[in-house]
């Protein structure tokens, strides 16, 4: 039967038995779609087969390959650098980003799912989504962190390893962990598992029975997330563009002091900018949809998993989740192609692998 997701509107005291939609956002229930769309029920089944079953799987696996290189290497550049600490923390995040979306993946696959005791959206969305969504916030608090750290290197040269020192790095990067580990505890100590008989698939299976309190505290945990989403987007944009700004400056003052030409030292400034600005777009590539996607579901209701845009909603958060993966996927090329360490680092690490360095660091 073909299904959409829809928000679970119950203010009843009782438990509610509900289900879970694939992403960040609330609770819900799975309900027969009845009212057509401007985006076929057909199309969207088999988008979201393609996107999970196919696409997130590859790309995950990939990932999970490519950032295991990644801690690897950094581990092997050391830690007395705070750049280091932070990618290296990066690099774990983005793991544990794609462990969980991989997890959601394998669920999606109805050969899996159809003999599985469990109703597979709600026990996929708290087993994977949730997690998934903690641990993105994680990498997102990191990549702030990052950018402000090479923003302040250009506006404070010389006070900068006195603020930012790799001790700081290291207990900042902890307290963001324990600060989404706190915020995901409360949610899993108020749900509750039961055996619910669900009437599209006619069959008794294990799903959640949510109560009142359960609903207020994923509520508070999903403004909680939603504000992270639009401050970590924000703050990366507004640094990022400040350290261009900067470097861009400083690159054409040397230009203009210099009587050679051919500088050097504005060679890899721009290069700086050109990785900045990429890991910058990389990462907003994934955090303005779906930071814009949550507000415009807040305040217009004909957006949301019912209503007229229903199969668009679930079309854009899947795609949202594919962005995602990519986004945790594909760092090591920056890496490879921006940064001679790194690239020094991978071909002593891995010498039967041949990799080009360009020695302009």
């Amino acid at each position: 039967m073909e299904f959409l997701l829809s928000r679970n509107s119950s203010t009843s005291s009782s438990p509610t038995p509900i289900s879970q939609l694939p992403t960040i956002p609330p609770a819900v229930v799975i309900v027969p779609v009845s009212k057509p769309s401007f985006i076929s029920n057909e199309f969207l089944n088999d988008f979201v087969f393609v996107n999970y079953v196919i696409l997130s799987t590859i790309i995950c696996f990939l990932g999970i390959v490519f950032n295991s290189i990644n801690v690897i290497i950094f581990y092997r550049l050391g830690f007395n650098d705070t750049v280091n600490i932070s990618l290296f923390s990066l690099a774990l995040s983005d793991l544990g980003v794609l462990l969980p979306l991989l997890w959601r993946s394998i669920l999606f696959n109805p050969e899996f799912w159809s003999k599985m005791p469990f109703e597979y959206i709600t026990f996929q969305y708290y087993s994977g989504g949730w997690p998934q969504g903690c641990i993105a916030n994680i990498s997102s608090l990191i990549m702030v962190y990052v950018t402000l750290d090479r923003c302040l290197c250009i506006a404070m040269p010389l006070k900068v390893r006195t603020i930012i020192t790799p001790r700081r790095t290291i207990i900042i990067i902890i307290s963001f962990v324990i600060l989404m580990v706190c915020s995901l505890i409360p949610l899993y100590f108020t749900l509750n598992f039961g055996p619910i008989f669900f009437e599209n698939r006619n069959k008794t299976l294990i799903g959640l029975i949510l109560s009142k309190k359960a609903i207020f505290v994923e509520d508070v945990t999903f403004s909680f997330y939603i504000f992270l989403q639009v401050f970590t987007a924000s703050s990366v944009t507004i640094f990022s563009t400040v350290l261009v700004v900067f470097l861009r400056k400083q690159s054409a003052w040397r230009l203009k002091t210099s009587n050679i030409k051919d500088n050097s030292t504005n060679v890899r400034d721009t290069k700086i900018v050109k990785m900045i600005l990429f890991i910058a777009l990389l990462f907003l590539s994934v955090y303005i949809p779906s930071s814009t996607s949550v507000l415009v579901m807040i305040f217009d209701d004909d957006f949301g998993f019912i209503g007229r845009y229903s199969n668009l909603c679930t079309l854009i958060w899947a795609l949202v989740a594919l962005l995602s993966a990519t986004n945790s996927t594909v760092n090591i090329f920056v890496y490879l192609n921006m940064s001679t360490k790194y690239a020094n680092m991978f071909k002593s690490t891995f010498s039967w692998c041949h990799v080009s360095v360009k020695n302009d660091e």
